[in-house]
């Protein structure tokens, strides 16, 4: 911000401001004092938001200690099956990695640190599966040499989701992108097991 300009309400909000809010929203649900019902309401908000009187109406009723560093994991299967699902928090960028291994990447009930997101995954001799939400947009900016990428999902339910990116490669190895609901979510390996 420039020190010139006082924080007034009617300042303008700086990316950096909105990511700290995005990170109380963040712990607001971690600690059960927003449902992810309303934690989708206010990140649009966020998102939207132009002056930090804005940004200040969407954390008023949260206690300010709330305030955590998310942690945004990484996940890296070596010989084995890792099935990543439930409440999570998915940050900013986020690696995935599968070497003669089955990852499975359920985004379908995770939290987004931030709108739009990139994951970077890649394979050797291995498969991938990334179940998205069903209002999200997902983009594959990825290669495959003697490999498949293939992306599944159906347009998304509304406006206004999270933009996925996925990248990297697909070496000898199978990425699957699929959104949550679609027909095609069983045959992916998301199903029972």
């Amino acid at each position: 911000m420039n020190e010139n300009v006082p924080s007034t309400p009617d300042a303008r909000a700086s990316d950096t401001d909105r990511k700290r809010v995005a990170e109380v929203l963040i712990a607001a649900v971690a600690a059960g004092r927003l449902t992810l019902g309303e934690h989708s309401e206010r990140l649009d908000a966020l998102y939207a938001s132009k002056t930090l009187g804005d940004l200040e109406r969407l954390t008023a009723d949260l206690p300010s200690s709330a305030v955590v560093s998310p942690t945004y994991p990484s996940t890296k299967g070596l010989f084995s099956k890792i099935r990543r699902q439930g409440q999570w928090v998915v940050g900013g960028e986020t690696s995935v990695s599968s070497v003669f291994a089955a990852v499975i990447i359920d985004l379908s009930a995770a939290l987004f640190a931030e709108r739009e997101v990139t994951i970077d995954a890649s394979a050797f001799c291995g498969k991938t599966v990334i179940k998205i939400p069903a209002n999200a947009s997902v983009y594959d900016a990825g290669t495959a040499v003697f490999g498949k990428r293939t992306v599944t999902a159906s347009p998304p339910s509304s406006p206004g989701g999270p933009i996925i990116r996925v990248e990297g490669r697909s070496l000898l190895s199978k990425l699957t992108i699929v959104r949550a609901g679609d027909k095609h979510d069983w045959h992916s390996g998301l199903g029972p097991e």
